[in-house]
């Protein structure tokens, strides 16, 4: 059986919550740097590869030469969603036999699905 843990229309409401001033002032510095967004996206998934997936955030704070907006992002389009999808993920782990699948930006952190997920008692392991 698949379910989502949150609906399209829960991550168009997470990206549109974002203040428009803070999700321009993102994207500006994206589209300044010198190789662009294929760069950072290159860069990320050679961390996601290696292992290294809470590197993510740091190499986003390394681009944002304005953390207000970095954080304004991270705090809506991930920190929050990730606290709703751990409580919408814990019927289904509580029954056994379940595998999650999510973007690595959900993964690390004191706030990521990990160590949500381990709070309520579950154990999580990477699959390879």
């Amino acid at each position: 059986m698949r379910f989502g843990l949150e609906t399209p229309v829960e991550q168009l409401e997470a990206m549109s919550d974002v203040p428009d001033n803070l999700m321009l002032q993102n994207l500006r510095e994206f589209l300044a740097l010198p190789n662009g967004v294929d760069d950072i996206s290159e860069t990320m998934i050679d961390l996601y590869d290696h292992g290294d997936v809470g590197m993510i955030y740091s190499l986003m704070e390394f681009v944002s030469t304005d953390q207000t907006a970095a954080k304004a992002f991270e705090n809506r389009v991930i920190t929050d969603r990730n606290k709703v999808m751990a409580e919408r993920a814990k019927p289904y782990l509580d029954k056994g036999r379940t595998m999650i699948a999510v973007g690595a930006a959900h993964l690390p952190g004191d706030d990521g699905l990990v160590e949500l997920l381990r709070r309520q008692g579950f154990t999580v392991t990477a699959v390879n």
